[in-house]
Formats: structure tokens, C-alpha cells, sequence
């Protein structure tokens, strides 16, 4: 296929149901060169890639999930790494020519996770904030009202952290595994997030994170050991 665009490096794929895939937040070398603010997607047609919607601010690396209603929600990300200065908006994208903001959050982050429940209510969790600092706040960003409140903190701070999420007899999981806990060391600590009753009926200011034990690399899996039981 066609060569890539210049602007190229520390892409974020962005997919929205029935397109596809696009990719955003590129910039074209190292730290505070150029970053474009439009998305870029393959055209298979005429074996280019374009430029489609533009984004209302220019960030590296913002998070990007697919919604369950087929949307797309693109939050945060780096507005300058010298010094360091994060983004705090949140943009909806609806198809690659329908962006709009739809809030921000409580603070600016990058290399953050995302998850959205069963109920809607996207869970904001960890990343690197201004200062080149890694928290262990998380945020509920709730894509109706377009709002943004302060969920549970970590027991450790964590960027770069990775989401599952588990189902068990209709109860609902976030398990968040390891992470950068500091510009110089990972973490091992595994927490759960429950939502113990079905159909999102829990509210969210009940639902806690709680460390659970550690996760350990061994023979190509992750094991989970020194457990406690949620």
C-alpha cells in the first residue's frame, strides 16, 4: 500500500464502527516537533491516506476506545514533553468527519488507561500528569452529561497499565495489572475494581479498588500470586 504521511511517529489507531481503522496523535519526529491534529485513514480506492476530521487541540499519544454504540472516545494527551505539559479534552468521535469535544478531565494525562462500562461510565485510570509525574487517581467521565468526577485512587501511582475486564454470573470486573509505577520501575500489584450487581445498577461511588496481589511473568503467561480473594 501508499507510503505513510511524514507525520508518523507515536501514532494512537482510533476505530469507529463500520470504518476503517484511522490513526491520531502522530507527531513527525521527537520530542516538540510538529504534531498534526487531523486523523489519517486509508483509502483503499485510491491507495492514498487522508487527512480527515481535525481535532479542536494537537496531542502525542492521547487514549483512544471504541464506545459500545460504535463511537469512538479520544481523552487527554501530551501538548509539549519540554517541559512537560499534558492535555486535558475529551472528543467524540462519531464517524471520521464528526469529531466534537465533549468535556474535559480533572487533570491533563497521557499514557493513561480506559475502560467503559456496561452502565456507559468510561473509567479514567492512572498516567503520566504535568511535571512528567505518574498518578494513581482515576476519573468516571459519563459521555451523556459530558462530565467528568474523581473515582477511587490506586493503592500505587501507574501509566502505561494494562485493562481486563471479567464477567462472573453478571457481576462486572476492571482487574488493572502492573504499570509504570516511576520514570524508573514497573509494579507488579494487580487491583479489582467490582461492580457486583447486573445490568450497572451499582453506583459508581461505591465501587472501590482493591489490591488483590502480584503479577508475575513466568514461562510465556502471568501468573497472579501472594493472592487475596476479592
Amino acid at each position: 500500500i501508499a507510503d505513510f504521511p511524514s507525520v508518523a511517529n507515536s501514532l494512537v489507531p482510533i476505530r469507529v464502527r463500520g470504518l476503517e481503522p484511522a490513526f491520531i496523535g502522530g507527531r513527525t519526529a521527537g520530542p516538540n516537533t510538529s504534531i498534526t491534529s487531523a486523523a489519517v485513514v486509508y483509502d483503499r480506492a485510491s491507495d492514498r491516506w487522508l487527512e480527515v476530521c481535525e481535532f479542536s487541540e494537537r496531542a502525542v499519544r492521547p487514549t483512544a476506545i471504541s464506545l459500545m454504540d460504535g463511537r469512538a472516545l479520544v481523552v487527554g494527551g501530551v501538548e509539549s514533553e519540554r517541559p512537560f505539559k499534558t492535555q486535558s479534552g475529551i472528543d467524540m468521535v462519531k464517524d471520521l468527519y464528526d469529531v466534537a469535544r465533549l468535556g474535559e478531565l480533572q487533570m491533563g494525562r497521557v499514557w493513561h488507561g480506559a475502560y467503559q462500562w456496561s452502565d456507559g461510565n468510561v473509567l479514567i485510570v492512572g498516567g503520566f500528569v504535568d511535571g512528567e509525574q505518574i498518578t494513581e487517581t482515576t476519573e468516571w467521565y459519563h459521555p451523556v452529561r459530558g462530565t467528568s468526577q474523581a473515582g477511587p485512587s490506586m493503592s500505587v501511582p501507574r501509566s502505561y497499565v494494562e485493562l481486563v475486564s471479567l464477567v462472573d454470573e453478571g457481576a462486572e470486573y476492571l482487574v488493572v495489572i502492573s504499570g509504570l509505577s516511576s520514570t524508573t520501575s514497573g509494579t507488579p500489584l494487580v487491583e479489582i475494581m467490582g461492580n457486583p450487581c447486573s445490568k450497572g445498577t451499582e453506583p459508581i461511588s461505591n465501587r472501590l479498588l482493591r489490591a488483590t496481589g502480584n503479577a508475575i511473568p513466568r514461562d510465556n503467561t502471568v501468573e497472579l500470586t501472594s493472592a487475596s480473594p476479592f
